[in-house]
């Protein structure tokens, strides 16, 4: 009777998870899908979607277009177009998929949460957190490499501490292909973001120094896969692949001669700008967060599915430490085109460790009241203790305002983000813009335009030139800093050499960027005129639209 009354509590616990878990998610769905629309929500956003897009119309990626990032994230882009070409939308399948991976994420930290913290309670507080966090609602909302990256590297951490919590004595194969598998998500997390490799090279020196008998198991997967990912596709791209990757990346810190800093200078107040608007807006998480991670560090628990809660102090470490790895994954926006979204990486451990103090602060409160007898000498199951129960009450009611105080500004945030203000531009505008390129060009024409206004209104770039940081990079670096012409000037002057031509039927220039590459712009003041009086000035770049002179 006890076993079955036991299951029937189990099956109980595990039904009201389902319901919790399936609100938070409906709501999140309903919340965006609401809101939806054709709005410009970040460079990279438009980026992805129209390389995606090109790769669809059987263009090769890395040799024809250009792309920083590895190839998952954009080769499953393509995939989305074409299956939204078949219903009609391609841009709305792209966007509801983006909704189905974030909340695939959050059912991943919620398995993270219950394993960590050890019961089902923190899985759902972990997951709920995670879907308040400001940042990363606003950045799930677009097409973007994290989200995916994200979701390979806290599956691939999943399988790691299960490993790295198993008795490698009494079960070395167990461990081992929990391990392997760890590693071979590790390459899907690589294959997406190069962001990743930071992440996998810590596991890998954690397990040299403390599960050595494990080390293989995760890097031979890794560097397998890799060394045949990397061949197969500088096959494929030509031998592009690296190129892009590895050097379009390095480019991106840009020398003394173009920021007037040195690299080290230049990246310590990007850091520092960057940082504060992290701290506004999920500050008091983070706070959680490190006061949890503290506690963790010192007493936590590790629950695994197939176990009892067991603690392992090893694997306790490795996920306190990398918790707060990922935690300084601010530092990534010393790159050049990389701003405080990239702290998205770290928001999974914000949630954990936040969500780890808060069951902790409850469940301490819990133990104080079981201890007090209210000052009576009753035996305790005749007890009515009173106060103890509104402690408990108190206990619930204060973790519920912790979590509401912490959510105030980020609420803000995501206000402020659903109604567009911080989109690069609104729904409104991007319509105007389209109405121009619909009435100068036809679909399939070359036009030149941040990339989102050529995948909005079905055309394309001319000469593919879609990453416009990278390229004024390219182009400033070897004029300023080489002296020597690549393919930056290259493509530049080619460019030029189509507006003055005429051959480019309407210009949606991006001031800040392209509009400051001496050729472009002067081909553009002496053979194009401007539509407009004056240029509209979206989140971060004033734009104008030009089409050609009689």
């Amino acid at each position: 009777m006890e076993i079955k009354r036991e299951k029937s509590e189990e099956a109980n616990e595990r039904c009201w998870v389902a319901v919790i878990l399936g609100i938070f998610a409906i709501v999140y769905a309903l919340l965006v899908a609401s809101h939806l629309s054709i709005a410009y929500i970040d460079f990279g956003d438009g980026n992805y979607l129209y390389i995606s897009t090109r790769l669809a119309d059987g263009l090769v990626l890395y040799r024809d277009i250009l792309s920083p990032q590895p190839p998952f994230h954009l080769y499953l882009g393509a995939v989305l177009v074409w299956i939204g070409r078949a219903l009609g939308s391609a841009l709305y399948t792209v966007r509801v998929f983006s909704i189905l991976l974030h909340l695939g994420t959050m059912l991943v930290m919620y398995m993270v949460g219950r394993r960590v913290i050890g019961n089902r309670a923190g899985g759902v507080v972990t997951a709920a957190i995670y879907l308040l966090l400001p940042i990363g609602f606003w950045w799930s909302l677009g097409y973007e490499s994290e989200l995916l990256e994200i979701l390979f590297l806290m599956l691939s951490f999943l399988c790691f501490i299960e490993a790295g919590g198993l008795q490698l004595a009494s079960r070395p194969e167990a461990a081992g292909k929990k391990m392997a598998v760890a590693g071979v998500l590790a390459v899907c997390a690589i294959f997406t973001n190069m962001t990743a490799v930071p992440y996998v090279g810590f596991s890998a020196l954690w397990l040299l120094v403390r599960r050595r008998r494990l080390v293989l198991w995760y890097l031979v997967p890794i560097a397998g896969l890799s060394i045949v990912g990397i061949a197969v596709l500088e096959l494929l791209s030509g031998g592009n692949y690296l190129g892009n990757v590895f050097f379009n990346q390095v480019a991106t810190f840009p020398k003394r001669a173009i920021s007037g800093q040195s690299v080290v200078a230049y990246a310590i107040g990007k850091i520092m700008r960057e940082g504060k608007d992290v701290l506004f807006w999920e500050g008091p998480y983070i706070v959680l967060a490190l006061l949890g991670l503290i506690g963790f560090m010192r007493r936590g628990l590790v629950a695994q599915a197939s176990q009892p809660v067991f603690n392992n102090q090893r694997v306790r470490e490795y996920i306190g430490w990398y918790g707060l790895f990922s935690m300084l994954s601010i530092v990534f926006v010393s790159k050049g085109a990389t701003m405080e979204y990239i702290f998205t990486l770290g928001e999974p451990f914000v949630a954990l460790f936040a969500a780890y103090f808060v069951i902790e602060f409850t469940r301490r409160t819990y133990r104080a009241t079981d201890q007090t007898d209210g000052g009576t000498s009753q035996p305790a199951e005749e007890k009515i203790d009173v106060a103890g129960d509104t402690s408990r009450v108190v206990s619930l009611i204060g973790a519920g305002l912790l979590v509401l105080v912490c959510a105030v500004i980020g609420i803000a945030f995501i206000r402020v983000t659903l109604l567009q203000k911080n989109y690069e531009q609104d729904a409104q505008g991007v319509r105007q813009i389209v109405s121009y390129i619909e009435k100068h060009s036809k679909p399939g024409d070359p036009i030149l335009a941040p990339p989102y206004y050529a995948f909005i209104s079905k055309r394309r770039l001319y000469e593919e030139y879609s990453e416009l940081f990278i390229w004024t990079i390219k182009y400033k670096n070897e004029v300023i800093v080489e002296k020597r012409p690549g393919e930056g000037v290259r493509k530049a002057e080619s460019i030029a050499n189509a507006l003055a031509g005429k051959q480019i039927p309407i210009v949606v220039l991006d001031l800040n960027q392209t509009g400051r590459i001496p050729p472009i712009r002067d081909a553009i003041e002496r053979f194009y005129k401007p539509l407009l009086e004056k240029p509209i000035h979206t989140l971060n770049t004033p734009i104008q639209l030009y089409i050609p002179k009689l």
